[in-house]
């Protein structure tokens, strides 16, 4: 990740904090109790999951809120011990030496697969840094949705294929840190672009915040004032101020 990056991930995660302290001033906690949560808190996934807690429950009795706080905490520590699994996997198998020809995947190896399982492809996009929320189900017009997975069945990455107003979209593509450079996101941008094709597409855009991986395999980047509404980013007040993905095109 750049300087740059890190700089904005820290200021969103400062945020977040910010926003529990002050929801937490608002239901009634004690400022000095709101601050030690916050500070405690900190990531996007503990924040997200505390804000919404205190949103729903309001002021509750110290030891329920105290359980609520350890049960976010234990699962955030799982999904580091998962991490940590899937790097010592990828380690020891040392997959992909010799590449992935024409971006398919070899048998015996990491296989993508259409899914059904919406809510842990957005736990997969949001821990990749994705602007997504966790949800069971999937948005109105998402059309099918790829899982890449390996070994004990670990998601390695996953990718959403949407209409919506009459075009087809590349929702959310992302892999998992650790496997990353090895082929899997271009075997699944593959496999959405032969989808769409096949659904009579004749374009295919999406909303990126790193344009350049995309131009790199043939999209084009849209002005703004040109871009169609194709994604919630533009609807978000961060657009284009503190925030800045571009709209990109391909032609199929």
């Amino acid at each position: 990740m750049t300087s740059f990056c890190w700089m904005k991930a820290k200021r969103k995660m400062e945020k977040r904090s910010e926003e529990l302290y002050a929801l937490m001033l608002r239901k009634g906690y004690p400022s000095e109790f709101a601050g030690l949560v916050a500070e405690q808190m900190h990531t996007e996934y503990t924040s997200q999951r505390m804000i919404a807690y205190v949103s729903r429950a309001g002021l509750v009795p110290p030891q329920e809120f105290a359980d609520e706080m350890l049960a976010i905490l234990a699962d955030r520590d799982a999904l580091r011990r998962k991490h940590i699994a899937l790097d010592a996997q990828q380690k020891v198998n040392r997959l992909y030496q010799e590449g992935i020809p024409d971006g398919k995947l070899p048998e015996g190896r990491p296989q993508i697969a259409e899914t059904e399982d919406y809510h842990a492809l957005t736990v997969l996009f949001k821990e990749c840094g994705l602007d997504v929320t966790i949800e069971e189900f999937p948005p109105e017009g998402v059309r099918k949705m790829w899982a890449c997975k390996a070994g004990y069945d670990e998601l390695l990455g996953g990718a959403v294929l949407q209409e919506k107003d009459g075009r087809f979209i590349l929702k959310d593509l992302a892999v998992k840190d650790g496997w990353r450079k090895e082929g899997i996101g271009k075997a699944l941008m593959k496999t959405v672009l032969k989808e769409a094709k096949s659904l009579g597409a004749k374009e295919i855009w999406g909303c990126a915040k790193v344009p350049e991986y995309y131009t790199g395999k043939g999209w084009e980047t849209v002005p703004d004032e040109e871009a169609p509404a194709i994604s919630d980013c533009q609807q978000c007040g961060q657009y284009l101020s503190t925030c800045f993905p571009r709209i990109i095109r391909k032609k199929l």
